[in-house]
Parts: C-alpha cells; structure tokens; sequence
C-alpha cells in the first residue's frame, strides 16, 4: 500500500472537508493565523491504513486559537496516531481538543492522541482536552497530554556547554519539532523549522 506523505501551512479561518483516510498516510498541518483563530477538522477512516496527523500550531500576542479534532475510525486493521504540539507567547490562548471515536462493529484497531503544549512566556496559556469514545473491546487506544514551560535543567545544561539563552531555546525546540516532520523531504522540513523557530522568536525570548 503506497504511503502518502504531505503537509499544509494554514493562517487564516477554513471550511475544511473531512478527510477521508483509505490508505496510509502521513500529514502535518502548521497553524500559524494572523488573528484569533478557529479551526475544526474531522478525519475518518474507512479502510485498513497506517496513519499519522500531526499539528503544529504557534500563537503569539493576544491571539485566541481554539482547535478542535475530531477522528472516527469505521474500518478493522486501522491504526491512526494524533500528535500535536503547542507554541503559545506572550498574552496568548491556545485550546486543542481531540476527540477520537471507534465504531462498535471493527476489531483490532489502533488510536492514539498527543497534546504537547509549550509556554514561552508565563502570561501564556495553553488548554489540552484529549477524548476517546471507544464502542468495541477489540482495540488498543491511548493519550497523553503535557504542558510546561522550557526545561530549566534543559536549559542549565546546554548553557554549559557556551550556548547562549537564545540559542538554547532555539535547540530544545528544534527537538520538539523533529519528529513531528520527520517525514517531510530535508528541503520541505528544513523550511519549516526555519520559519517556526524565526517566528516564535521574533517575539519568544
């Protein structure tokens, strides 16, 4: 089964049609709006796939961004992983709410959701609300949610090493955002981390 691998820059209010998962897939969506911002996406899964969506979203200002994510898996043999992480600065509001539901009459299905949140600034906040509603017995399901601030121990340890503040900041991020695109191209991938890190820094330090 051929693998589809993409990704889609959003910064601005969408209707977005749901999307129809028949085959494996791997997507990231960058959600960096230019205002308050709401966005609401349904995936769902009617075939046998191998699948991961991961969102990136970067607030900053007093920007109010508010996520909503709805999956539904409809099939047998389906495994499809939720991964996002959260960049909130300065006065801003982040919310992700992922919901995951699994129909009664599949077997040996696989869901999972990830909400990371990281508050570069202490008037930030970010809201994490992961859901399942799982109908059948026959299935492996999971999710986790943290939210903190940069790791100070993080911090110490490579500004002992003669890197500066900005400059660590830079590192423990560019971290967090590797495996979110790794399955990008390096020209696709390194475009991104460049605008993400220059983004949340033009105001994050």
């Amino acid at each position: 089964m051929d693998q589809i691998s993409s990704s889609k820059f959003i910064d601005k209010n969408l209707e977005l049609d749901p999307f129809i998962i028949s085959t494996d897939q791997k997507l990231v969506y960058i959600l960096s709006p230019v205002d308050n911002f709401d966005f609401s996406f349904d995936i769902r899964v009617i075939k046998p796939s191998v699948s991961t969506i991961n969102f990136i979203v970067l607030a900053d200002a007093s920007k109010v961004v508010n996520c909503k994510i709805n999956t539904s898996i409809y099939t047998s043999n389906a495994s499809l992983e939720v991964k996002s992480i959260l960049f909130a600065s300065e006065f801003s509001k982040i919310s992700m709410e992922i919901n995951s539901f699994v129909d009664k009459n599949t077997t040996n299905n696989f869901v999972s959701q990830t909400i990371s949140g990281l508050l570069l600034t202490q008037t930030a906040k970010i809201i994490g609300s992961p859901n399942l509603q799982i109908n059948t017995l026959d299935v492996k399901a999971k999710h986790s949610l943290k939210i903190g601030a940069l790791d100070k121990e993080e911090l110490f340890y490579l500004m002992s090493k003669g890197f500066s503040l900005l400059e660590t900041k830079k590192i423990i991020i560019d971290s967090y955002l590797q495996e979110l695109l790794s399955f990008l191209s390096e020209k696709e991938k390194n475009y991104y981390l460049n605008f993400i890190v220059e983004k949340l820094f033009n105001y994050g330090h």
